[in-house]
C-alpha cells in the first residue's frame, strides 16, 4: 500500500514585521481540521477517486497519531473498467499563507506506476491564470 507520511512538526512561519514566527503547527487529530478533503474529478483527468474526509478516514486512507499523519490511496480494491477510478485523498488547506517559510518532513513518498505524489501552493490570487502554484514536490 502506498502511504504518504508526514512525521510532525507540519510548520508554517508567516513573515510578521521582517521576522518569522510560527503561525500554525499541524500535529496530530488537529490535522484533519485544517484541511478540506477535496472530491472533485481530477484536474489532469486521471483515473482516480478522490473521497470525503470520513471516507478516507473509515477505509484507512488518512488517519492521524501525535507524530504523523497517512494519507494514501486505496491498494486493496478491485476497480471496475467504468468506474471513476481508485479512492484516493486530495486535500487543499483551509488557510491561505503569503510570505512564510514551510517545514515539511516525510517519512515516505509513493513512487512507481500511476502515482502522482505532489505536495504545491497556490498563491492568494488562487490558480493560474489569476494566480500561480508553486511544485514544491511532484512526481509522474
Amino acid at each position: 500500500m502506498r502511504a504518504l507520511l508526514f512525521p510532525f512538526p507540519f510548520l508554517v512561519y508567516a513573515n510578521t514585521a521582517r521576522a518569522y514566527c510560527l503561525k500554525d503547527n499541524y500535529v496530530g487529530s488537529t490535522f484533519f481540521d485544517k484541511w478540506r478533503w477535496e472530491t472533485l474529478d481530477d484536474p489532469t483527468h486521471g483515473r482516480v477517486n478522490y473521497i470525503d474526509k470520513w471516507s478516507a478516514q473509515a477505509g484507512n486512507l488518512s488517519y492521524a497519531s501525535s507524530n504523523k499523519f497517512i494519507m494514501r490511496v486505496d491498494a486493496n480494491q478491485i476497480v471496475a473498467p467504468g468506474a471513476r477510478g481508485r479512492d484516493s485523498v486530495r486535500i487543499i488547506s483551509n488557510t491561505a499563507y503569503g510570505d512564510s517559510v514551510t517545514v515539511l518532513d516525510l517519512t515516505h513518498m509513493p513512487v512507481g506506476c500511476a502515482t502522482w505524489p505532489a505536495f504545491w501552493t497556490l498563491s492568494q490570487a488562487g490558480p493560474w491564470p489569476k494566480g500561480g502554484e508553486i511544485d514544491v514536490i511532484e512526481g509522474k
